[in-house]
């Protein structure tokens, strides 16, 4: 095999990679029902779906997340498109945004 043709194929190996990554971190910012987490509070894969169970009100008007032991402020918490709750933090637990029914606050 010549060096062009190495290089071609070696080329189009980095594109597919290249294009496998970028799909794989797009993919990170959607909700399992296929709405896009927003960019203003997921960083990549800090949003996930959770059980709405696992919020509660506190005397504060903040929506506690038990599972962290953290709460969403009233700015942090939205309607969630798809019904259902998702709350989006960091590796170290800081409570980035949620999506909650209507219902919860």
């Amino acid at each position: 095999m010549s060096d062009r043709a190495q290089n071609i194929i070696i080329a189009i190996l980095v594109a597919a990679i290249i294009l496998l990554i970028w799909w794989a971190l797009a993919d990170a910012h959607d909700a399992p029902s296929g709405w896009n987490y927003p960019l203003k509070c997921c960083s990549g894969a800090d949003c996930r779906p959770v059980d709405c169970r696992d919020f509660t009100l506190d005397g504060h008007g903040e929506l506690e997340y038990r599972p962290i032991h953290r709460s969403f402020s009233r700015s942090q918490i939205s309607e969630s498109p798809d019904g259902l709750c998702h709350a989006c933090y960091t590796a170290r637990g800081e409570p980035l945004c949620a999506f909650v029914q209507t219902a919860i606050y």
